[in-house]
């Protein structure tokens, strides 16, 4: 029953304009507000989030459970980027080939590329496209960071920082 409710609000949040991080203009709430209300629905919370448990029972809620984790890094990142008089943006490429799940950035200076993964075990695969944008904006990105579920920050031998969430909110 949560799940069926859960679905019917995405859909009608969908329906208003909403959609993943952006902003719902036609309700005046943030697209992570949504996700936190949805996810309280299903009876998730910040400990089967960081577990990578809860009602995952196919890869479509599985997706949908990243999505949960992805708007809790992104109220973290949200409240120290502000404290920095920094900015948190998505970031696509034109051709949509290429996506990062956030850049904090002051106006065209120094950036920093943010990767969120609900797993512990950080891969090759996992940080592509952070390694394209660090080649493709050599002068601007000044780090790049994976925020996972994992128990231990390390930097790995490419230079990406991996940082599990938990650290983040101690």
């Amino acid at each position: 029953m949560p799940q069926m409710i859960t679905r019917r609000l995405m859909r009608g949040l969908r329906f208003a304009g909403c959609c993943g991080m952006d902003q719902c203009s036609a309700l005046g709430v943030s697209g992570t507000a949504l996700y936190f209300l949805a996810a309280r629905v299903l009876g998730l919370n910040e400990v089967k989030l960081m577990s990578a448990t809860g009602p995952a029972k196919n890869n479509r809620d599985r997706t949908r459970l990243g999505d949960f984790f992805e708007a809790l890094v992104a109220l973290s990142l949200q409240t120290y980027a502000a404290a920095n008089d920094a900015k948190l943006s998505p970031f696509r490429d034109h051709d949509g080939r290429h996506e990062i799940d956030f850049v904090i950035h002051r106006g065209d200076a120094e950036a920093v590329g943010i990767e969120v993964k609900l797993k512990s075990a950080i891969t090759d695969q996992d940080v592509r496209h952070l390694l394209w944008l660090k080649e493709s904006l050599p002068d601007q990105i000044v780090d790049l960071v994976v925020i996972n579920t994992g128990t231990h920050a390390y930097r790995r031998q490419d230079g990406v920082a991996v940082i599990p969430l938990a650290l983040l909110t101690a």
